[in-house]
C-alpha cells in the first residue's frame, strides 16, 4: 500500500482572495447604506428647517375702505407695507444656535456612518473566518476523497480492506456535510453584505486584520478625541446655550414698522407707523425648555457605556493575542498534514489512526481560525476611530 500515498500531501491553508484594505471597503459600503444615507437626508432637512425658521416673516400689506353715508363725500382708503421685527439679538443667537445644531448634525452623521461601518467591517471579518472555514474543508474532502479513490482501487487489487474503505467513504460524508454548514454560513454573510452594498457583490478579505496591541490610554485618547458623538455633544451643549439666549430675546416685545398711504377728503397723505407688542410672558415655558434640554444634552452615560465596552474589549484582545502569539508556533508554516501521510506511507499509522488525527488536525485548526476571528474583532472595535479617515 505504499505507492498509494505519495501523491497526498495536504494543504490546509485558506484559498487565496483579493486582498482588500479593511477600512476604507468597510467605509465605502456604509456610505452606500440605505439606512446611513437616511440618517444624512434627515438632518440637512432638519437643518434647514431651523435655518428657515430663523428668517424674517414676509412683508404684511393691509388695504381698508371706508364708505361715507353722507351724500357727495368721497369715501375713504388707505394702505399700508410693514415689516414685523423680533427683538435686536433674537436672530444672531438663533443663527449661532444654527450654526452649532448643524456641526453637530454633522457629527451624529459621522457617528451613524462609523457605527455601520464597524458593523460592515465585523461582517467582512466574520465572513472571512467562515470562507477560510469552509476552505479548509473544501480542501480536506477534496484530499479524502483523493485517498478514497485510491483504496477502493486498492480493495479491488485485494490490498485493502472493505472495513478501510467504508471507513473513508464515512469521513468522506462528515466532511462534505461540514463543508456545506461551512459554506452556507460564509454565504449568509455574503448576502447581507450584498444587501448592505446596494446589491453588489463584496469582495471578502483573504487576510484577517490583526493590527498591533496599543497601550490602552492611545485607545481612551481616540475616544476623547475621534468619537463623533462626543463632538456632537459639545456642539448640541453650545446650541442649547445659544437657543435659552433667543428664548429670553423672544419674550420681549417684537416691532413693527410700515409705510402708510391713505386718501381722505380728496387728499393723498404718506407716512410710516412703528407698533411693537407685550412681552410674552408665557415665553418663560419655552426658555425652561430650553435648559432643562441643555441639562440632559449630556453624553455622560454614553461615554461611561464606550469606556466600559473598550476596557472589555481590550481585556478581551490582550488574553486573544497572547493565545494566537501562542499558536502561531504550530500552525505557521505548518506541515502537519504531510507528517502524517509520511507516517501512513510508512506504516507508523493505519488508516484508522490517520483519520482520528486528522480529524483532530482539523478541528485544532478552524479553533485556530475561530481564534484569530475573535481577535480581529476585538482589535476592530479598538480601533474603530480609523473607519472615518480618509
Amino acid at each position: 500500500m505504499k505507492a498509494i500515498y505519495y501523491t497526498l500531501i495536504i494543504s490546509l491553508l485558506p484559498t487565496a482572495i483579493a486582498a482588500q484594505d479593511i477600512d476604507s471597503y468597510a467605509r465605502e459600503i456604509a456610505l452606500r447604506n440605505p439606512e446611513v444615507l437616511a440618517a444624512k437626508h434627515n438632518y440637512e432637512s432638519q437643518i434647514e428647517g431651523f435655518r428657515a425658521d430663523n428668517t424674517l416673516e414676509g412683508l404684511e400689506v393691509d388695504f381698508g375702505y371706508k364708505f361715507s353715508n353722507v351724500s357727495n363725500d368721497d369715501n375713504k382708503w388707505g394702505i399700508s407695507v410693514g415689516q414685523s421685527f423680533d427683538w435686536p439679538g433674537v436672530y444672531s443667537a438663533r443663527k449661532k444656535s444654527n450654526t452649532y445644531r448643524a456641526e453637530a448634525f454633522e457629527n451624529l452623521y459621522r457617528g451613524e456612518l462609523l457605527k455601520s461601518a464597524l458593523e460592515i467591517k465585523q461582517l467582512l471579518l466574520n465572513a472571512a473566518v467562515a470562507q477560510q472555514k469552509a476552505d479548509i474543508l473544501a480542501e480536506a474532502q477534496a484530499n479524502i476523497d483523493r485517498l478514497t479513490a485510491a483504496y477502493n482501487r486498492a480493495y479491488e487489487q485485494g490490498e485493502a480492506t472493505i472495513l478501510e474503505v467504508k471507513k473513508l467513504s464515512l469521513q468522506s460524508f462528515e466532511i462534505s456535510s461540514q463543508y456545506a454548514k461551512a459554506q452556507a454560513e460564509a454565504d449568509a454573510f455574503k448576502s447581507t453584505l450584498k444587501a448592505l452594498n446596494g446589491n453588489e457583490e463584496v469582495v471578502i478579505p483573504s487576510h484577517l486584520d490583526l493590527p498591533p496591541l496599543l497601550p490602552y490610554h492611545v485607545y481612551q485618547s481616540q475616544l476623547i478625541e475621534n468619537d463623533p458623538i462626543v463632538a456632537a455633544n459639545d456642539k448640541l451643549q453650545h446650541s442649547a446655550a445659544a437657543e435659552i439666549s433667543a428664548g429670553r430675546r423672544s419674550a420681549m416685545p417684537s416691532f413693527k414698522i410700515a409705510y402708510t398711504h391713505d386718501y381722505e377728503e380728496r387728499s393723498h397723505f404718506n407716512g410710516f407707523s412703528i407698533g411693537f407688542s407685550l412681552p410674552r410672558w408665557s415665553n418663560k415655558h419655552s426658555i425652561r425648555a430650553a435648559k432643562a434640554a441643555a441639562e440632559a444634552m449630556n453624553y455622560d452615560e454614553y461615554s461611561m457605556r464606550r469606556n466600559a465596552e473598550m476596557s472589555s474589549d481590550y481585556a478581551l484582545a490582550t488574553r486573544l493575542a497572547s493565545r494566537v502569539e501562542n499558536a502561531k508556533a504550530v500552525f505557521d508554516n505548518d506541515d502537519y498534514t504531510q507528517v502524517l501521510t509520511k507516517a501512513l506511507d510508512g506504516g507508523k499509522l493505519n488508516i484508522f489512526e490517520y483519520l482520528r488525527e486528522y480529524n483532530d488536525y482539523l478541528e485544532a485548526r478552524a479553533e485556530y481560525v475561530e481564534l484569530q476571528g475573535q481577535l480581529a474583532l476585538a482589535l476592530a472595535s479598538l480601533n474603530r476611530y480609523n473607519l472615518l479617515r480618509l
